[in-house]
């Protein structure tokens, strides 16, 4: 078992160096790439009044933070019967210190809001 985990492994370095030396004699050979076309004017981004970028919008982020910017477990999406394809993954806090400071007003809000996402968060 050791040997050929040794042979196997020695096989794996000999094919690399070989491949790194035959790559670039074979691109030698081969014709120049056609130039690439010229780049497409750069899109003008929009401006508020103060001359800084507009970023006002809906944004999104595909990780944890997508779904709680806090320290969060996994739960059920709104298809349960999907299992994991629609579930909300855990998540690790991207607050420094790991708490949002809320006031008990906007805590509750947030609460609530967990609370009737399925329902109330549509378009």
């Amino acid at each position: 078992m050791r040997n050929w985990f040794r042979v196997s492994m020695m096989a794996a370095g000999v094919a690399a160096v070989v491949s790194l030396a035959i790559v670039p004699t074979v691109l030698r050979g081969q014709a120049p790439a056609a130039p690439r076309p010229a780049a497409p004017a750069a899109a003008r981004v929009p401006r508020t009044a103060d001359g800084k970028p507009n970023l006002n919008g809906i944004w999104q982020a595909m990780v944890g933070s997508n779904w709680n910017l806090e320290d969060h477990g996994a739960s059920a999406g709104p298809f349960f019967q999907e299992g994991a394809v629609g579930a909300i993954p855990a998540g690790q806090s991207i607050v420094d210190g790991g708490d949002i400071p809320y006031t008990p007003a906007a805590l509750a809000k947030r609460n609530e809001n967990a609370r009737n996402r399925l329902t109330q968060d549509r378009k």
